[in-house]
This record gives structure tokens, C-alpha cells and sequence, in this order.
């Protein structure tokens, strides 16, 4: 890590945006808030707009969320870079093997199904009820819809961070993280005071009443579905503020919480 404190690309303001899990009004507003504040700034160099990832499931709009993102990009205010969670990798799976669906009920596929007007099956015993329903939504869905999960990065980085959904696994190279890793660890991750060998993991998954700020790891997962407030971090060198929309908005400076529980739920 260069200097005393971590930096990010110079010259140029990254935000990332935390889990919105179906909260499509929400993201809506931080994008806005956002928005405003890059042309406040008026800065030469083009922002980078980064999502780590769940965009669907648990809340009730799916479809806009992706289609806000979808827009957001075709109005080229920002770099953008989306990361696949696990529960986008859940629809996905759901999309080629519609007997993954009981599964994807159980961590609130049923929410995102029923975004795209798709009712799933009474019976989590009836596969083939299951496939119609898997066919059902492949063909409900956009298609720019399915290519952005499809085409989502597991992991980015940039100087002194690297972005990720989950974490990463202590003590293996970045370039040797497993996808499983990437988008679903948890105890082992958040256990380790430098797991990423000095780079600072900001990271989404595993969700805090706070932006959980450490040395080595800035949780930007607020439970926006059931919070209702999602948190984006902005990295400007070797400065970090918090951009929120909800019930706690406006930008705020990086504090160190009290040491967090975190929740068992994927």
C-alpha cells in the first residue's frame, strides 16, 4: 500500500454501491444523489460507478432495479462496473436448471420472479411445474437484462482496494480466489485483519446497521431490503465519505463502528 494511507486511482472519484436486493426505489435516489454531487464537482476525469453485486431478490423490484442500472449506464456519466453476487448467480442458475428454483425460494428468489410478472410453482416437489416456471421467466426477462448478470466481473481493482462481493479467502492470491469465495465467504473473511495481503477489500454480502470501516475492509452492505437505506462509498486519493439514500440520507464522513454481528443469512 502506497503512503500512510490507502489510495484510490488519482484524479478520479469511485463510487461503489452496496447490495440493493430488489430496492429499486432506492437505488433511484442514490443515483441521483450521486449524479448531483459529480456535477457539483465538476471534475474532468469520468467517475467510476461500481455495484458489488444481489441486485435482485428479498425486495420487490427486481426488473427496476436492473433497468435503472441499465439506464444509468446508456447516460455515460460513469465508468460503470457491475460484480455478480450470489443471488444474481442464483437467478442465472434458476434460468438454465429450473429445478434450482425450491432452492432460490428459500433466500427470496419468489420476489424477483414475481417482478417479472411469474408466479412460481405451489409445489416446490414439481420439477417440471419448476421448468415451465424457469422458462417462463427467461423469456419474461429483457434480454439486456440477462446479459447484464450474465457479463457481471467477480471482482475489480484499483491501486490500494479491490471490490468484491463476499470477501476474499485469507491467505490465497486474488488471482486464485474461487468464484464460490468471492460470493459467498463470510466468517473466515471477516475474521482476518488483512485479507487481501495489504489491500483494503470493500466488500458487500454480509449486511451492518453502519458502513462496517476497518484497516484492511469497508462493508457497504446496509440490509437496504429490510434497512431501507442503501449505502454507496465514494474513494476520491486518499479520502472516503458515504453517499445513502432511505431513512439515512445524505453524505456522511468514514467513521470506525462498534464491532458489528453480523448476520448468518446468505
Amino acid at each position: 500500500m502506497s503512503g500512510d494511507k490507502p489510495r484510490g486511482v488519482d484524479g478520479v472519484a469511485l463510487y461503489a454501491v452496496g447490495d440493493v436486493h430488489g430496492r429499486a426505489d432506492l437505488l433511484r435516489d442514490l443515483l441521483t444523489r450521486i449524479r448531483n454531487e459529480v456535477q457539483a464537482d465538476a471534475r474532468p476525469n469520468q467517475p467510476i460507478l461500481l455495484f458489488v453485486g444481489d441486485y435482485v431478490d428479498r425486495g420487490p423490484d427486481s426488473r427496476g432495479v436492473l433497468a435503472e442500472i441499465l439506464a444509468e449506464q446508456r447516460r455515460d456519466t460513469f465508468r460503470m462496473i457491475c460484480l455478480r453476487g450470489n443471488h444474481d448467480a442464483y437467478l442465472l442458475n434458476f434460468l438454465d436448471n429450473g429445478e434450482t428454483g425450491p432452492m432460490w425460494m428459500n433466500v427470496g428468489g419468489a420476489a424477483t420472479m414475481l417482478s417479472y410478472g411469474v408466479t412460481p410453482p405451489r409445489l416446490k416437489t414439481d420439477m417440471s411445474a419448476w421448468r415451465d416456471a424457469s422458462a417462463q421467466l427467461k423469456a419474461a426477462m429483457p434480454k439486456d437484462h440477462i446479459e447484464l448478470l450474465s457479463n457481471a466481473s467477480l471482482m475489480a481493482s484499483f491501486r490500494d482496494y479491490v471490490f468484491v462481493h463476499a470477501g476474499v479467502r485469507p491467505g490465497v492470491a486474488l488471482d486464485r480466489q474461487t468464484e464460490e469465495d468471492v460470493m459467498t465467504i463470510r466468517s473466515r473473511f471477516l475474521s482476518s485483519d488483512d485479507p487481501a495481503d495489504g489491500k483494503v477489500v470493500v466488500f458487500g454480502h454480509t449486511p451492518f446497521d453502519e458502513p462496517y470501516v476497518r484497516t484492511r475492509k469497508i462493508g457497504i452492505d446496509t440490509g437496504a431490503y429490510s434497512s431501507g437505506v442503501l449505502t454507496a462509498l465514494r474513494i476520491f486519493e486518499d479520502q472516503i465519505t458515504f453517499v445513502r439514500s432511505g431513512r439515512s440520507t445524505g453524505q456522511r464522513p468514514a467513521q470506525v463502528p462498534p464491532a458489528p454481528v453480523y448476520s448468518a443469512s446468505v
